[in-house]
C-alpha cells in the first residue's frame, strides 16, 4: 500500500487534528520509507505517524492521554486507524490498560477487549508506550501480520533515564522506522492537507532492493574475525529500519559496523572514526571490501575528508584516491569522519542520487558535552546518515576480537 493511500485511509473525514491540551506530547522521529507521517505541525514536528512492517501495520501517536481522555476529539481519527490495522474487517482488538478506549469502541461496535499484557489471540492491540513489556513479543506479533495502536511520550520519562532507547515504546517499535524522542512537540490545531504533511525527516527514498545476506556475504569476504579491542570506546550504531545490515555485532548484540542501501546509493557506518585513521592495519580487508560496494563502478573516484592515512592507503592499493577540503560532489565515494562533516543535506542527496558514503565516528562523548540535545537529531553523523536506518548512539559499544559467522548477526537492536 502506497504512503499517500496510508495517509488517505487515516484521515478520512478528518479537517483538523487539536492538539491543544494541557497533554504535553513527544515528537516522533521518522527514519523509513514506511514510515508515513499523518499529524503534523507548522514547523515540522510529527505528532502521529504511520507504518507497514513486515506483514503488519503500526499507528503511534505522541501522548496516551489521545487515546485515553481526550476520544471526544480523537474517536474519528481511532476509528480510522483500527479500520486500517485490522488485517480483516472482523478481527479482535485487544486494549491494554485504556478502559476507556475499550469501552470506545465496543460501543461502535468492534469486537474489543481488555487484556492483562499481550494477548496473541487478538489481531489489533492498542497499548500505551509506558506500559508495555513484552516489547520483542508484540514486535514479532506485528511482523507477523498483527496491528499495533500505541500511544506515549518520552520528554518526561527521559528527565530521570538518560538512555532513550530504553523507553518502552522504542523497545517495540525500534525497528519501524518511528521512533519517540525526548524533545517536545509543537501543540496546537493543525489542519489536514489532502497531501502527505511534510515532515524534518520524511525525505526518505524508495531503495533499490538487495538481499541483505549478499550485502553481508560481500563486505566480510576473507575476514573471520573484527578486532575492537582498542583503547578507544566505539558508539553502538542503532538500526530503525529493516533494511539496514548488521555487520559486525558483539556477542551481547552491540553492532559497530553496519550498512544499508539509501535511494541508487549505499552506506557504511563504523563506530569509531580510528578505524579507518589509525588501525587500518586491522580493518585493511575490510575497508577494501568496503570501498569495492560502495563504487557505482570499478573506477570510480573516492574522495576522503579529514582521514589522511585512509587516503593513502587507498592510493596505495591502486584505488583512484584523493583528499578533499569538504564535501565534493566530484567523488562517486566520499569517506569521512563525522565529526568534521557539515554538508549533511548534501551529502545525503549524493548518497540518494548513487554516491557511496563511508562514514565513521562515536557519538557518546559528544552526547556527555551535549546532555540536553538529542543526539538522533543534533549529532553530526545523524544528520547526515538519519534517514537511511542506522543511527550513531550515545551509548559505547562492547569491545573485544568478534568474530565473523557466515549468516548476519543477531543484533538487540533497540534493546538496552
Amino acid at each position: 500500500m502506497d504512503a499517500q493511500s496510508v495517509y488517505t485511509s487515516l484521515v478520512r473525514g478528518i479537517e483538523e487534528f487539536n492538539f491543544d491540551h494541557t497533554h504535553i506530547p513527544s515528537r516522533l522521529l521518522l527514519s523509513c520509507e514506511g514510515a508515513v507521517p499523518v499529524a503534523v505541525s507548522p514547523s515540522g514536528h510529527v505528532l502521529i505517524a504511520a507504518a507497514q512492517y513486515g506483514k503488519g501495520r503500526v499507528v503511534v501517536m505522541s501522548h496516551e492521554a489521545y487515546i485515553k481522555y481526550e476520544l471526544a476529539l480523537f474517536g474519528p481519527f481511532v476509528q480510522n486507524a483500527i479500520d486500517w490495522l485490522k488485517p480483516h474487517p472482523d478481527a479482535s482488538v485487544g486494549v491494554y490498560e485504556l478502559s476507556n478506549l475499550r469501552k470506545f469502541l465496543v460501543e461502535r461496535g468492534m469486537k474489543a477487549k481488555d487484556v492483562p499484557s499481550y494477548d496473541s489471540t487478538v489481531e489489533v492491540l492498542c497499548c500505551s508506550a509506558k506500559k508495555i513489556t513484552q516489547a520483542e513479543e508484540v514486535l514479532q506479533f506485528v511482523k507477523g501480520g498483527g496491528g499495533l495502536l500505541i500511544a506515549g511520550q518520552a520528554w518526561h520519562w527521559s528527565y530521570s533515564n538518560s538512555n532513550l532507547l530504553s523507553y518502552p515504546g522504542n523497545k517495540v517499535i525500534r525497528t519501524t522506522g518511528i521512533v519517540f524522542s525526548s524533545e517536545i512537540a509543537d501543540r496546537g490545531v493543525y489542519k489536514v492537507p489532502k497531501k502527505i504533511p511534510s515532515s524534518l525527516i520524511t525525505d526518505v527514498p524508495v531503495r533499490s532492493r538487495m538481499d541483505a545476506q549478499s550485502v553481508y556475504t560481500s563486505l566480510v569476504r576473507g575476514i573471520e574475525e573484527f578486532n575492537f579491542n582498542y583503547d578507544h570506546e566505539p558508539s553502538r550504531l542503532l538500526l530503525t529500519c529493516e533494511e539496514a545490515v548488521p555487520v559486525a555485532v558483539s556477542p551481547s548484540g552491540h553492532v559497530l559496523i553496519a550498512a544499508v542501501q539509501y535511494g541508487k546509493g549505499r552506506v557504511i557506518a563504523m563506530g569509531h572514526a580510528s578505524y579507518i585513521q589509525y588501525e587500518l592495519d586491522d580493518f585493511e580487508r575490510f575497508v577494501q571490501n568496503a570501498i569495492d560496494w560502495l563504487k557505482p563502478h570499478p573506477d570510480a573516484s573516492v574522495g576522503v575528508y579529514k582521514l589522511s592515512n585512509l587516503a593513502k592507503f587507498l592510493v596505495e592499493r591502486g584505488i583512484k584516491a584523493f583528499d578533499v577540503p569538504h564535501y565534493d560532489r566530484a567523488v562517486e565515494v566520499f569517506c569521512c569522519n563525522v565529526h568534521k562533516i557539515t554538508q549533511a543535506e548534501e551529502v545525503l542527496q549524493f548518497v540518494k542520487g548513487g554516491g557511496g558514503l563511508l562514514i565513521a565516528g562515536h557519538a557518546w562523548h559528544w552526547s556527555s558535552k551535549n546532555p540536553k540535545k538529542e543526539s538522533f537529531l543534533s549529532y553530526p553523523g545523524n544528520k547526515v546518515i538519519r534517514a537511511t536506518g542506522i543511527v550513531f548512539s550515545s551509548e559505547t559499544a562492547e569491545r573485544g576480537v568478534h568474530k565473523v559467522p557466515k549468516e548476519i548477526p543477531s543484533t538487540s537492536g533497540f534493546q538496552p
